[in-house]
């Protein structure tokens, strides 16, 4: 069974504006269960392993000035998807968070 479940990290502080930010992320069981075994073998609860993962894509497209090919799964596609058609514009944020969710779930299976 592949249920897909929402999970949420929160009250993040970002930069020196020190805002807080909520995300809610749509993830199935196997890549919850992933990206928390990951998130335990870096010594981080999951929510700070999905923050600084999101982090270093910032950080790297920072650096070099381009983002990169993302490469995201059909759900997290299809959940981007629908969140730019209702806003009418395409969320970057979105696109990075699935993509470094994405390469979470690569360094952990491998």
């Amino acid at each position: 069974m592949n249920a897909t479940q929402e999970m949420s990290t929160e009250k993040v502080t970002l930069g020196k504006n020190r805002r807080t930010e909520r995300a809610n992320i749509r993830l199935s069981e196997f890549e919850k269960e992933t990206l928390t075994k990951a998130a335990e073998l870096s010594g981080l609860n999951l929510s700070s392993f999905l923050i600084r993962a999101a982090m270093d894509v910032a950080a790297r497209i920072q650096d070099t000035g381009e983002i990169p090919i993302m490469r995201v799964s059909n759900t997290d596609a299809e959940f981007i998807r629908r969140e730019n058609a209702k806003t009418g514009t395409v969320n970057r944020k979105l696109v990075q968070r699935a993509h470094s969710a994405m390469q979470a779930r690569k360094k952990a299976a491998s």
